[in-house]
């Protein structure tokens, strides 16, 4: 038998699931990774991560870029966010001067009843 376990300090495992047991928050997160790409690190230096954070976050998903954003915002939702994490996000990717995700990720709380 397997066991999965999280060393003392470490703030992501594997994060991926099918689409069909995906939530409406995480098919946003999806979609946001998706179109993110080369900015994912600019956005988790935003968000608080490390260096080295940002470093365990492309060795656990070796060669998939999106699977490493998903496993950086899933862990910053679940660990690092203070407030609204809808609204932190928000800030960020304003802040990284990505509009075009900012407005997708608005309209999806909103019409999702996340985000006021």
């Amino acid at each position: 038998m397997t066991e999965q376990s999280t060393a003392p300090g470490q703030l992501h495992g594997p994060q991926s699931m099918p689409s069909s047991g995906m939530d409406e928050k995480d098919r946003n997160l999806e979609k946001i990774a998706k179109e993110l790409g080369k900015d994912g690190k600019s956005l988790g230096r935003q968000l608080g991560f490390s260096e080295g954070e940002l470093q365990c976050f492309k060795n656990d998903n070796k060669d998939n870029l999106k699977e490493e954003i998903i496993s950086m915002l899933t862990a910053y939702i679940n660990t690092k966010a203070h407030g609204d994490p809808v609204m932190e996000l928000l800030k960020a990717l304003k802040e990284i001067e990505r509009m075009d995700l900012y407005t997708k990720l608005q309209n999806a709380a909103e019409e999702s009843g996340d985000h006021k």
